[in-house]
């Protein structure tokens, strides 16, 4: 009896810890819209890790959390968004969790796609990758 009680409080504190990371990550998704429908870099920055691979057009590499910041603030800068929707969300397989979007801007359109996994606790921004549409 002891066994099975304590195989059920492991698998609810699985699907408890489980679905804290699918709100958690929700919200970072709610919220990373938000930012690129409004050009907001620093919005955005709040959920960069303290390093980041980020890829635009003519811009690529890894960067601090503060020299994206600076980089998306000046591509925001050129390419007022219109819109930003959210067309796909998933999880991989070691945990992290994606998102693929599609920014429209006055003059061209981007695909989204960003990367969070969880880093001391919470979800963080690893990747932010914006290509021509």
């Amino acid at each position: 009896m002891k066994k099975i009680i304590i195989i059920l409080l492991t698998v609810f504190s699985a699907f408890q810890v489980q679905a804290q990371s699918e709100e958690q990550s929700k919200v970072i998704f709610d919220n990373v819209g938000k930012a690129f429908r409004e050009g907001d870099a620093s919005q955005l920055g709040q959920y960069f890790a303290s390093s980041l691979d980020v890829i635009l057009p003519g811009n690529e590499g890894t960067y601090s959390k503060q020299q994206a910041e600076m980089i998306l603030k000046d591509f925001f800068s050129k390419n007022r968004p219109k819109s930003f929707v959210i067309n796909h969300q998933g999880t991989s397989n070691d945990g992290s969790r994606y998102a693929i979007g599609t920014c429209r801007t006055a003059s061209q359109n981007y695909r989204a796609y960003i990367l969070i996994k969880n880093g001391g606790g919470k979800f963080v921004i690893r990747q932010l990758q914006l290509e021509k549409d």
